[in-house]
């Protein structure tokens, strides 16, 4: 009896072993099922793509060549159940890594029916011009350097997933009972950028930051914008990598980058335009002012460097045509800049492009400070001739203006009516030159002119009534009526320019030099450059 009992024993011993052997092997292998479930190939035979996942992320696509019709790649859910480096071409006697096998180096057998391997397999190619086509005879072909890659991610278990249908890679791995990770899902993380944008986008309940036709009106509403930037960055920064490659994210992401341009670009045309109709009273009269904040090169906000810049880049993500915030930006920015170079052209005595500028300004409170600026404008302020200007003009042989261009040359015409008037000339003489005609308002002048003796015409029997007169011509016209023609060359002999005195014009210069009516001090006379109209007038003064 003990006999049997220990006999009975040692065989439940046994038993156990058994059972516990093979519980322990079926554990390892699902553990192996579960490692090795984490891999995938989900292939379109329809389309000739295949998919590679990993951990439910597609990881990278293939261009594939798939089977006939009439040997098509069978549909379904098949292990990966060996791997083979040169795998021989049994059917054609081709040994493994001939380049004329075409099976490629690499091959990854399936488990297909009763299959197990040997039949169908995903492999490399001996034709790299037959990928993406429907042309194996079941087989999953692949591009030599592809299957080389993915042979060294793909452990055997793995499951191919094969459909023949317009569905997608995760739709076709559904229809097999396999959930992979949809790329366009919207995460927790996605969500709450998507709420802080919405917030961001809405300025006090009540401006629309993408819509055109509702602007920012004041600095202060841009700056405040752009201060809340971070309310929204945060939950950006907290994305993974994946999730900011998402198609709503990169959306997002785009309209706030627009958003943030454009209100950079608001601030500082608004700024630039505060700035200036804050000062505009003063500017108006202080060129050097104006045109330090007119600086191009300036990246301070209130000046145009900076406006200009933010508002070029504004302007590239939303144009100013059909945009009717930008329109308002840019008549901003446009009077602005107009308001700050009539200022500097009234400086620099230029009234006409001050009038041209002036014209089309649409500000009404620069309209009406460039438009009285413009009206008390002399030129001949801070002038260095401007008393004697204004004497003559007193005196009535100089027009009486606001606009002299004092440092404009002056014609033969004009410059003969001066000296007409200046010496109280009025009497007529006979005029037979070639350019001047009685109906010229110059005749007259001109005919007084050759009266008096104190000018002719050219050689060429003209007058060239609109040429503009020398100062060796003036200085023979004065020199002729003050008498005072000077033969002994020893004055005007010490300036540096005297080899440039005209032979016939060197007595005339000598006299006037003599008589202290021009000259520059003994330094140079300039003798054939344009006489000034402010040194034309100030020669005539001279000799009274």
């Amino acid at each position: 009896m003990g006999k049997y009992l220990k006999k009975i024993s040692l065989i439940f011993v046994a038993l156990a072993m058994i059972i516990s052997t093979t519980s322990i092997s079926i554990f390892a292998e699902d553990i192996k099922e579960r490692a090795t479930n984490e891999v995938y190939l989900v292939v379109n035979s329809k389309t000739n793509y295949m998919g590679y996942y990993k951990n439910g992320d597609l990881i990278k696509e293939f261009r594939v060549s798939t089977g006939t019709r009439k040997a098509p790649t069978p549909n379904g859910k098949h292990k990966i159940v060996n791997r083979i480096v040169n795998r021989p071409y049994y059917t054609g006697g081709i040994p493994g890594g001939s380049p004329n096998n075409p099976l490629g180096n690499r091959w990854m057998g399936l488990h297909v029916g009763s299959t197990y391997g040997t039949t169908y397999g995903v492999h490399g190619n001996n034709n790299e011009n037959s990928i993406g086509k429907n042309v194996t005879g079941g087989c999953i072909r692949m591009h030599n350097n592809d299957i080389r890659w993915l042979f060294d991610q793909v452990p055997t278990g793995a499951y191919v997933i094969v459909d023949n249908s317009d569905k997608s890679y995760i739709e076709i791995a559904t229809k097999y009972g396999v959930k992979l990770k949809d790329p366009n899902a919207i995460t927790q993380n996605i969500k709450n950028l998507e709420a802080e944008f919405n917030k961001f986008s809405i300025y006090n309940n009540k401006i629309k930051l993408l819509d055109k036709n509702s602007y920012i009106t004041n600095s202060n509403d841009a700056t405040k914008i752009l201060e809340t930037k971070n309310n929204y960055l945060n939950p950006y920064n907290k994305l993974t990598s994946k999730e900011k490659s998402h198609p709503q994210v990169k959306n997002i992401h785009s309209n706030y980058t627009k958003i943030v341009n454009i209100v950079e670009g608001a601030e500082a045309v608004l700024k630039f335009y505060e700035n200036v109709t804050a000062q505009s009273k003063d500017l108006i009269n202080n060129s050097k002012a104006a045109a330090s904040i007119n600086n191009v090169n300036s990246q301070n906000l209130g000046t145009r460097g900076k406006a200009q810049k933010e508002f070029n880049e504004a302007i590239a993500y939303e144009g100013i045509s059909g945009s009717n915030r930008m329109i308002y930006l840019n008549n901003q920015y446009t009077d602005t800049i107009n308001f700050l170079e009539i200022s500097q052209a009234l400086g620099s005595k230029d009234i006409n492009t001050a009038k041209s500028k002036a014209s089309k300004i649409k500000d009404g409170n620069y309209k009406l400070l460039v438009n009285n600026a413009i009206s008390a404008f002399s030129d001949l302020d801070n002038h260095w001739a401007e008393d004697s200007i204004k004497e003559a003009m007193n005196a009535g042989w100089v027009d009486l203006s606001k606009i002299f261009r004092p440092d404009a040359s002056i014609t033969r015409a004009e410059f003969v009516k001066i000296i007409n008037r200046a010496f109280g000339f009025t009497e007529q003489g006979e005029v037979n030159l070639n350019d001047v005609d009685k109906s010229m308002w110059y005749y007259n002048e001109v005919s007084i002119a050759i009266s008096k003796g104190y000018i002719n015409g050219y050689d060429d029997n003209t007058f060239r009534p609109n040429d503009n007169i020398t100062r060796e011509e003036v200085a023979k016209i004065i020199s002729s009526i003050m008498n005072n023609v000077d033969e002994d060359i020893d004055k005007i002999s010490k300036y540096k320019d005297f080899n440039e005195v005209s032979e016939w014009a060197l007595s005339y210069v000598e006299g006037v030099v003599e008589a202290g009516y021009m000259g520059n001090g003994g330094i140079d006379f300039r003798p054939k450059e344009n006489i000034t109209r402010a040194e034309s007038v100030v020669t005539i003064q001279r000799t009274r």
